[in-house]
């Protein structure tokens, strides 16, 4: 049987390197040769999420980083001054890294979102009428998150 792909997709978890130019460019080499069409470039370069800071007992958190958001990179009307801007700018900045070194190699940058993602309980405080479903695992999480 011969089976074939058209498309083959990386799905990285936490880095675990430094996203530095030359850490990136060999990742998109490996990509490459690894018959990588298309990979993810929404990577946070932090270990760990911002909200561990406040909680910083929540197990759950540590596992929030994996297919980050669009708030993790990029504030609007609704969520300005959720995250501090030098940690938007640096996550932007490693995206815009990982897209152009994914592009010199001939793959397709792409979005890994995992949604519904959680917001911190300040969003609510400011727009009530917005809580969704809690999303956290309670058997790990010490505080309830929400969408």
């Amino acid at each position: 049987m011969n089976l074939s792909f058209e498309e083959i997709y990386g799905y990285m978890g936490l880095l675990s390197f430094e996203p530095t130019d030359e850490n990136v460019a060999a990742m998109a080499r490996a990509l490459k040769a690894s018959g990588a069409t298309r990979a993810a470039v929404n990577h946070l370069p932090d270990i760990m999420h911002p909200e561990l800071l406040s909680h910083p007992g929540n197990i759950y958190l540590w596992f929030a980083n994996f297919g980050p958001s669009l708030d993790q990179f990029v504030s609007s009307e609704l969520n300005a001054g959720l995250y501090p801007e030098t940690f938007l700018e640096r996550n932007r900045r490693t995206l815009v890294k990982f897209a152009a070194a994914y592009r010199a190699e001939g793959i397709t940058p792409m979005l890994n979102l995992c949604e519904p993602r959680f917001v911190p309980e300040r969003f609510f405080a400011r727009h009530p009428t917005l809580r969704g479903s809690r999303v956290d695992n309670p058997v790990v999480s010490d505080v309830p998150l929400y969408a």
